[in-house]
């Protein structure tokens, strides 16, 4: 008897008003990680920039043009880093194209738009990134699972 349990459990899972609240949790769950793994490399950067820009002001005080180079390349190449984290995100744009219908379905909130990070500074895609997690964790934990 334990065995059919289980195989009816796993049965169940199939059924689509069963499927679709379970699919949609895993998908947020996804899009969650990916979202905070941005905001770590993203505030990374912050202190990369804040590092660059204290050393490049070092440099001027102390007239050294080499260190004001360094400075400046480590500058460029974080907005590079930014660019790429930022362009990163478009996966997840595509599943939340997924993901809202589906929230939709239930009542749940309409989820902002990422396209808007196209050339955002770091303060403000760290923002609109805190701001979609908060949102989603709440749609997560509003949907009931069986």
């Amino acid at each position: 008897m334990p065995e059919l349990a289980e195989k009816v459990a796993k049965l169940a899972g199939l059924v689509p008003q069963l499927s679709v609240p379970i699919m949609t949790v895993n998908l947020i769950d996804g899009i969650i990680r990916e979202l905070e793994r941005a905001q770590s490399q993203l505030r990374a950067l912050v202190d990369l920039l804040a590092r660059a820009a204290a050393a490049g002001q070092r440099a001027q005080e102390l007239g050294d043009e080499d260190l004001a180079r360094l400075a400046g390349c480590a500058q460029e190449d974080a907005a590079t880093a930014t660019g790429n984290v930022l362009r990163g995100l478009g996966a997840i744009a595509g599943i939340l194209g997924i993901v809202a219908p589906l929230l939709a379905a239930i009542g749940g909130p309409q989820l902002p738009d990422l396209s808007s990070l196209d050339g955002a500074g770091l303060d403000q895609a760290l923002a609109a990134i805190d701001a979609l997690v908060s949102i989603l964790r709440t749609a997560r934990d509003g949907i009931p699972l069986p």
